[in-house]
């Protein structure tokens, strides 16, 4: 989240704006249907590779059809099967083969758009790829920009695969449900983060490859302190914990997986789940509130991040986030 090549993960610290409740009348909310089609490029071996094991079981291949594996994305989505066709996109994120007998994957990525019709918003994709299977299904979650608090599934069909090579083409038919209008809160909080990197958290990273924050496939995994200021000796409210993953093939987009874990004063208890793609050298760029729990219960809604101070040699940077949700 923090444009810096050091080998970084995040101490989040937050300072709450606005704690109390805005409660409006709730209106019936306008659903708008959309469908996409493209189709995505999963290239682990030849010319221009776009997903590359970082992970796996001791003694054991490292291999999308191996238990335990662990691959970083950063795959082309294309209008048609052809790979040389125009390209709508970009699947980024992560994700890991997950069944013993190798069969199936879990996912957690984005579809992030280039395209001229939905260029900058993304899709937030999780679920469990059964690869073997004609047919399978996965959760979209949420989204950004005009597919802000989307919900739906998409239909996975393999129309391509050289398993002794590890590359596929898929189809996906994607379809989702978003407010067709301004949403009108029922409930909304505002928060502002900062964030402070701190030089530890880098767990994997692509065999022979420098661990950094803006080098491909390299993982953090974060326990940071929530304060209520951003000095960090200020009174305690919760935890920043989970994950992120240089998700670019050029090093400049991370995919976020946290939980805010709330540990004191009003929502003590509580967690929001934050996933998304973070490209750091953006100045602002948004990322999904999937959900929360406790008091947080059934939270959904978006982060929208600001670089607002950098500090390179040292490590450390200032992100503004303005955090708006609705619970139900």
């Amino acid at each position: 989240m923090v444009p810096t090549s050091l080998t970084t993960s995040a101490t989040i610290f937050f300072l709450l704006l606005l704690a109390i409740p805005i409660c409006l009348e709730a209106k019936p909310l306008k659903l708008k249907q959309t469908q996409v089609v493209f189709y995505m490029h999963d290239w682990e071996t030849g010319a221009n590779v776009t997903a590359i094991p970082i992970a796996g079981l001791p003694k054991k291949p490292w291999a999308v059809g191996t238990f335990a594996t662990i691959i970083p994305i950063d795959d082309a989505l294309t209008e048609t099967i052809d790979r040389n066709s125009a390209q709508i996109g970009r699947a980024q994120g992560i994700y890991v083969n997950s069944a013993l007998d190798g069969s199936d994957l879990h996912f957690l990525m984005s579809v992030v758009f280039t395209n001229k019709q939905y260029n900058g918003s993304s899709l937030e994709i999780q679920g469990a790829d059964r690869f073997f299977n004609k047919y399978r299904e996965v959760s979209v979650v949420s989204g950004t920009g005009m597919f802000r608090l989307a919900r739906g599934y998409a239909i996975l069909e393999t129309v391509y695969l050289d398993l002794p090579v590890s590359n596929a083409i898929i189809r996906w038919n994607v379809t989702f449900f978003q407010f067709s209008t301004t949403l009108n809160h029922n409930v909304s909080y505002t928060i502002l983060i900062r964030c402070a990197c701190s030089r530890n958290g880098a767990v994997l990273s692509v065999p022979g490859k420098i661990w950094s924050f803006t080098s491909f496939g390299t993982v953090f995994v974060t326990d940071d302190p929530i304060t209520e200021a951003p000095d960090p000796n200020s009174a305690p409210v919760g935890r920043g914990r989970g994950m992120y993953i240089t998700s670019a093939l050029d090093g400049s987009t991370t995919h976020v997986l946290i939980s805010i874990v709330f540990t004191n004063g009003q929502f003590s208890g509580s967690t929001l789940e934050i996933q998304g793609s973070s490209p750091p050298f953006q100045k602002y760029r948004e990322v999904s509130v999937v959900s929360g729990t406790g008091p947080l219960r059934f939270a959904r809604g978006y982060a929208i991040f600001e670089t607002g101070f950098v500090d390179t040699p040292i490590g450390y940077s200032v992100i503004k986030c303005n955090v708006t949700i609705r619970t139900a």
